[in-house]
């Protein structure tokens, strides 16, 4: 089994060599092949930092990009370079634990095609966002419901952590306008079985969080785009 691991990055310096560890101490003992390909964004030492991984470690790589930026198209780049029969995307920031990949791996081997952490299923957790943050959220999901017809029997569809079969995306054009890629993925991909799994999102512990009233505009405009969409 060939896992291909996708980790955009920006300024995230104190997360990256972390993640990186977390990652081969959870999938070492597992029967498989890997590689993290971490396509980057930073304009502070994270480059630095990921060169010295990927020096140290033949299967780390890492892009960074200086004329393109934004967590979905980093997450396509990351798709075109990367070669595994099966692809996982999380972030840098250290709020999607890599100890849920083995469960994760697992449902991709039983056949599901598309594997998405769930957030607000049963056993799973926001991992105490504030008022604000939770508002946000659940209207980000309400609206996507409301538009979107394949995203009412999910729990999760705008999470940043999922894993999928190649094949799910191959051949699909996937210009996303927002940082949910999966939306589009969903809407778009070739998923026929889908899965959740429960998991506790992590709050930050360094670094600050992207999301702001432009990415917010951005969900919006992608919600609209997607709904124009057909197959």
């Amino acid at each position: 089994m060939n896992i291909s691991i996708i980790i955009p990055s920006f300024n995230e310096g104190k997360n990256v060599v972390t993640l990186a560890t977390r990652i081969q101490s959870v999938l070492q003992p597992m029967t498989l092949t890997y590689d993290i390909w971490f396509i980057d964004d930073s304009t502070d030492n994270t480059p630095t930092l990921l060169a010295e991984l990927a020096a140290a470690h033949n299967n780390i790589h890492f892009i960074h990009r200086t004329t393109t930026r934004g967590l979905g198209s980093a997450v396509v780049t990351g798709f075109q370079q990367s070669t595994g029969e099966y692809v996982i995307v999380m972030d840098a920031d250290l709020q999607h634990p890599p100890e849920l990949l083995p469960q994760m791996i697992t449902h991709l081997q039983q056949d599901a095609d598309l594997v998405i952490p769930s957030r607000f299923m049963a056993g799973g957790s926001d991992g105490g966002l504030n008022i604000f943050r939770k508002l946000v959220s659940w209207v980000a999901r309400c609206i996507g419901r409301i538009f979107i017809k394949k995203f009412r029997t999910l729990s999760d569809c705008t999470g940043g952590y999922f894993g999928l079969r190649r094949s799910v995306i191959e051949g699909v054009n996937l210009d996303p306008l927002s940082w949910k890629i999966l939306m589009e993925i969903i809407v778009k991909g070739k998923a026929k079985r889908i899965d959740e799994v429960p998991y506790h999102f992590v709050a930050r512990d360094a670094g600050q969080s992207k999301m702001n009233l432009r990415e917010q505009w951005n969900y919006l405009r992608h919600v609209v785009q997607l709904y124009r969409y057909h197959p």
